[in-house]
């Protein structure tokens, strides 16, 4: 289940919940942590990295791929699939490579 708001904010699983508030941070469950500064950029674990360049694109781990559209960006659970309105565009990881 996901839904964005207009406080963007998303809701991925019970275990997994992120939120991005208009300081541009995220914190995702207490083992998963995501945040990102205005020189777009995030530090997920040491096992889950996440970057985002210019084109505005993350990756996260093998198996969890993200994409930010805009001011929009959601994060995808390895069995949820979640895709960016704007854009359109879906990010689905089941066996993906992340990108480093």
């Amino acid at each position: 289940m996901m839904r964005v708001a207009q406080d963007k904010w998303c809701a991925v699983a019970p275990w997994i919940m992120m939120r991005m508030a208009q300081d541009k941070w995220c914190a995702v469950a207490p083992w998963m942590m995501m945040r990102m500064a205005q020189d777009k950029w995030c530090a997920v674990a040491p096992w889950i990295m996440m970057r985002m360049a210019q084109d505005k694109w993350c990756a996260v781990a093998p198996w969890m791929m993200m994409r930010m559209a805009q001011d929009k960006w959601c994060a995808v659970a390895p069995w949820i699939m979640m895709r960016v309105a704007q854009d359109k565009r879906s990010a689905v990881a089941s066996r993906i490579n992340g990108v480093r």
